[in-house]
This record gives structure tokens, C-alpha cells and sequence, in this order.
């Protein structure tokens, strides 16, 4: 039911017999903004009775070529209210839309089945205006070699949803105050997580445990995991921090909620344990790579590939003799998937 806002801004009809669909403030499946009304026009139009797309169909002058819509002059709207009124005839011209027989069907238009999925509203709410691009960590994460409570954790803890006491203060909430661990500074996610000499003593041992000379800088957490992440491309090492910052994590809600103190070893061990156990995956080469690789040299080739993103496809193509000698080229190949 929280997602119905987002289900509302996506759905459009599906064209019948234009009962339903409400002139200048309903979409229709293809239509763009044009399809939105001024209030002084929609005014204009309620007042003269005309409410509904079916009512502004010029009965008698459609053909196979388009359906026929009333002009301005046909409506009687002044020359303030023509050019407004030809935008929006144009836009049902544009999306090709016609009467027919059956009923208006209001439809999710932002996908291909008509029906709403949380991977469709996902993807219409990053496509909305306003709505940045995803961080440059946002999938990166989820490739990391480690557990997945963890992954869940790091991504929680960049987008500073975890319940440290100064987000559940922000949001007048009650909570910890004092840093479980420490008990000396109050809680919050670069304290816990950067600052705190508890958490501190426990990355000194990891390091220690895992033979690595490396240390998380002490400035937020976004920028330490992207120094950390910049300059540990090797290995598993990437996942540390992420599996270091779980362990804390656990020591820390042990200590809150059961009156538990974890020794510093304990979660030192657990965590190399835990980072030992998911070793970095062998790099594998692409099918594409291992073909060029085995190429012999004076020996042509050519590739070719399409795709379609929003429904809109092309494809291109490299042709190779030599390196004087070769031809590349694409091409827009309209709707289509």
C-alpha cells in the first residue's frame, strides 16, 4: 500500500472507447507531458460540458490513416487557448490513438506486461526527473565475496539507514545515546564504525591476523570506503572493511541488547574467519576476450551486436582487415525490443 504513490504516477489507459480517459488530466498509454491541460483550459472545457476524450472525437472524418479530433474552432476556444489545444491534438496523433470498441483499461505503462512489479517501480522512479544517478558503489557491493548480512549492512550503512543513535535522534527516536562499546562518545556511524578505540583495536588485530599494513582513514565512511576501495583493487580485499564493520556490528548490538561485552579476540577471529572463508573468484575472461586473444595476427574479423534500453533498439558492427584497413558502423533501429 506505500508503493501505491508510485504505482498511481505510472499507470495510463489503455484507449477503448475514451469514456473513462478524463481530457488534460489522465495519460494514455505512449503520451507524453502534452497530455496535461492548463487549469484555465480545463476550466474552459468543464463549463462547456466536455469532460472525456470520447466527447472530443470528430465523428464522420476518421480514416485508416488516424483518428480525427474536434480543432480549436470546432470547440469554440479563443486564440489564447489554440496553440495549448493543438499540442494536445497533436500528442494523441503522435501516440496514435483511436476509438474503438470496449472499455477504457487503466494499465501500469511502464512496463511491457501492463501489470506493476517492484523491479518496474525501481525502475521508474530512477528514470523521474530529479531522481539522481545511482552511487557508484550501488552494485559494485553486491559483486563483493562476502555474506550476504553483510553486503546488506555496507549498503545500509552508505545510505545512513542504520539505527546509530544520531539517525534515531534525527528521527526523534529513543536509543543508545553513548557508544555501546566505548561508552565514552556518543554513537554514530563514524564514531562506531571509524572512531571508536574498541572498533579501532579491533581492525589493529585483524590486520595483524590477515598480515596486512592498512588503515581506514578517519574521516566519514564514505570516503574511507571509497579510499579503501580506489586503492585495494587486489584480491578479496575490497570486502574487509565490509566484513570488519559486521563484525563491530554484531559486537555492538550483543553488548546493547543483551548486556554482553564480546572480547576484542572474539571478533578479531570471527572476522578473519569470515574473510578467509570467501576468497576473491577467478577472474575469468569473457567469451569476447578469449576470441580476440586467439586471433592470429593478418587473420580478419568482425563482430556485431544490438540492444534496446526503453524500448528503443540499434545495433552496430566492426569489420577488421588490418589496422588501416577496417570499417565500423552503427544504426537506430527504432521501437522495438
Amino acid at each position: 500500500m506505500e508503493a501505491f504513490s508510485v504505482i498511481e504516477q505510472g499507470l495510463a489507459w489503455k484507449i477503448g472507447d475514451g469514456r473513462l480517459c478524463r481530457i488534460g488530466r489522465d495519460p494514455w498509454v505512449g503520451c507524453n507531458e502534452s497530455y496535461a491541460l492548463s487549469p484555465g483550459l480545463l476550466r474552459l472545457l468543464d463549463h462547456t460540458g466536455i469532460f472525456t476524450l470520447n466527447q472530443i472525437e470528430k465523428i464522420g472524418h476518421s480514416s485508416i490513416w488516424g483518428q480525427a479530433w474536434k480543432s480549436a474552432e470546432d470547440l469554440g476556444l479563443n486564440i489564447r487557448w489554440k496553440n495549448e489545444w493543438n499540442s494536445f491534438v497533436q500528442e494523441l496523433q503522435r501516440s496514435n490513438v483511436r476509438i474503438k470498441e470496449g472499455l477504457d483499461a487503466l494499465i501500469w505503462a511502464q512496463g511491457d506486461s501492463g501489470y506493476y512489479s517492484p523491479k518496474d517501480g525501481y525502475s521508474f522512479l530512477v528514470q523521474k526527473k530529479g531522481w539522481g544517478n545511482p552511487e557508484w558503489w550501488a552494485k559494485l557491493i553486491w559483486k563483493l565475496n562476502g555474506p550476504a548480512k553483510a553486503k546488506i549492512l555496507i549498503w545500509c550503512l552508505l545510505k545512513r539507514k542504520v539505527p546509530t543513535w544520531d539517525s534515531l535522534q534525527a528521527r526523534y527516536l529513543a536509543g543508545p545515546g553513548r557508544c555501546p562499546l566505548c561508552k565514552s562518545e556518543e554513537e554514530s556511524i563514524k564514531h562506531l564504525f571509524l572512531s571508536c578505540e574498541v572498533s579501532k583495536k579491533i581492525w589493529a588485530e585483524l590486520s595483524k591476523l590477515i598480515n596486512i599494513n592498512a588503515q581506514l582513514v578517519n574521516d566519514s565512511l564514505d570516503v574511507a570506503w571509497k579510499r579503501w576501495w580506489e586503492s585495494h583493487p587486489e584480491g578479496n580485499m575490497r570486502a574487509l572493511p565490509m566484513i570488519f564493520f559486521w563484525g563491530v556490528w554484531i559486537a555492538r548490538n550483543r553488548m546493547l541488547f543483551q548486556d554482553k561485552a564480546t572480547p576484542i579476540e572474539v571478533t578479531t577471529i570471527n572476522s578473519a574467519a569470515i574473510y578467509t572463508a570467501f576468497p576473491a573468484p577467478d577472474p575469468k575472461p569473457s567469451r569476447r576476450s578469449s576470441k580476440i586473444m586467439n586471433l592470429q595476427e593478418g587473420t580478419p574479423w568482425a563482430f556485431f551486436d544490438g540492444a534496446s534500453q526503453n524500448h528503443r533498439a540499434g545495433a552496430s558492427l566492426c569489420i577488421f582487415f588490418s589496422k588501416d584497413h577496417f570499417m565500423k558502423a552503427s544504426v537506430g533501429l527504432g521501437i522495438g525490443t
